[in-house]
């Protein structure tokens, strides 16, 4: 059979670590052409409960006109995602000794997916119906035009908008352990709803790694 040398290896990673990164480039180039009224508005909750909690990982919310515009950006939070574990990945085969240069990429990776985390992470509580903000221009983006509806119960149909970008984001290497651990249970939780009891072994061991 063919053998593929040391040499060769590393020379197609470094291959596909550029085309990773040009299609980072491309992605975060294209969302320039996005209507503006797709983007999300951004908040912060003064409630004191610790965070992160459930459906909730931070202070920091992001509320969008349409629900389908969030699924858009989950969509795209979780795909950049991906691309940057699967970076960290091929720099691992191509500069097994670190170097300088291959150290910054890494770190470059991280520091991606921790951006691309904390958006997904704040759009959740929208996509699950968490709260609602006041239609009046007076309370434009303050504390009191955000009313959360914690208490009501989130509809399967609901759940599973946000069932795919979770699944990544629990799964890749790479990303924080906190924010991980709270992808994980948020997924379990609706998995519970949806009915999936794949999802539901989310926070075990057993997990699956991408």
């Amino acid at each position: 059979g063919l053998r593929i040398t040391s040499h060769e290896l590393i020379s197609r990673a470094e291959e596909l670590n550029r085309e990773a990164r040009d299609i980072n480039k491309a992605l975060e180039d294209w969302t320039a052409q996005i209507p503006s009224n797709w983007c999300y508005q951004r908040y912060t909750l003064m409630d004191p409960h610790p965070w992160p909690r459930r459906h909730f990982y931070s202070s920091i919310i992001y509320s969008y006109a349409s629900p389908t515009y969030a699924v858009f950006w989950n969509h795209y939070f979780a795909t950049r995602m991906l691309i940057d574990s699967t970076r960290l990945r091929v720099l691992e085969l191509s500069r097994p000794n670190s170097d300088d240069f291959g150290h910054e990429q890494q770190l470059e990776c991280f520091s991606h997916m921790k951006v691309m985390a904390d958006n997904l992470a704040s759009s959740i509580p929208f996509c699950l119906q968490r709260f609602k903000v006041a239609d009046s221009p007076n309370f434009l983006f303050c504390q009191n035009s955000i009313t959360l509806t914690t208490n009501e119960e989130i509809k399967p149909y609901i759940a599973g908008l946000v069932v795919w970008p979770l699944t990544i984001a629990s799964s890749l290497e790479g990303v924080d352990v906190e924010q991980k651990l709270w992808f994980k249970t948020e997924l379990a939780h609706l998995g519970r709803i949806v009915g999936a009891g794949v999802l539901e072994c989310a926070e075990t061991d057993q997990w699956l790694k991408l």
